[in-house]
């Protein structure tokens, strides 16, 4: 005896089976995507660190010159203050405030 069409038990079984297929080809989907994701979020937190580092280099140079503007500065003050003249001491003046009273 043949059959046009398969019997409903075996359909219903077939349909069964292809959705436990179609449930498995999400998973590797559902995976590649979850993958896709991770990647780019460690691609993103990737650029970030590097966007960080070249600021923190650039700040770090910044101090660097700033510490030499620093000596800098300093030096021409004790260059200024070693040739100036000496602060006058109130003992050169004792004897004159003496003699003019």
């Amino acid at each position: 005896m043949k059959f046009k069409r398969a019997p409903a038990f075996l359909k219903s079984s077939d349909t069964f089976q292809r959705g436990k297929n179609l449930s498995k080809k999400r998973k590797p989907k559902t995976t590649q995507l979850s993958l896709k994701v991770i990647v780019s979020f460690g691609i993103l937190l990737l650029q970030i660190i590097l966007s960080q580092e070249r600021s923190i280099q650039k700040l770090n140079e910044l101090v660097n010159s700033l510490r030499e503007q620093l000596l800098h500065c300093k030096d021409k003050i004790e260059a200024v203050n070693n040739t100036s003249v000496p602060p006058i001491k109130k003992k050169q003046f004792s004897s004159f405030d003496k003699t003019s009273k």
